[in-house]
């Protein structure tokens, strides 16, 4: 499990995890809210989970992250992707 650079907020805890879950982020990002405001420890809990888990810098990493086998198939397609998004952005 990695924390994703790309689509954090804060530190990437809740996006990692939801790619590597395959569920929402926004759905961690509300039951740490419900901990933190609940029972006081989802601040505590959260800021662990930012020591503990490694950022994903390579495409395997984030390959990993979203819980894909790292394939040379797999590493050319994630790399076309971001292109294309890279691409975008730049022609907005």
């Amino acid at each position: 499990m990695y924390r994703d650079p790309d689509t954090r907020i804060f530190g990437g805890v809740c996006g990692g995890m939801g790619e590597y879950w395959h569920i929402d982020p926004l759905i961690l990002r509300v039951l740490f809210l419900i901990a933190f405001f609940g029972f006081g420890i989802g601040l505590l809990i959260y800021v662990l989970l930012w020591i503990v888990i490694p950022v994903a810098k390579t495409t395997a990493q984030k390959l990993e992250m979203r819980g894909e086998p790292v394939t040379v198939e797999n590493i050319k397609r994630f790399v076309r992707e971001e292109f294309r998004n890279v691409k975008k952005s730049i022609r907005l």
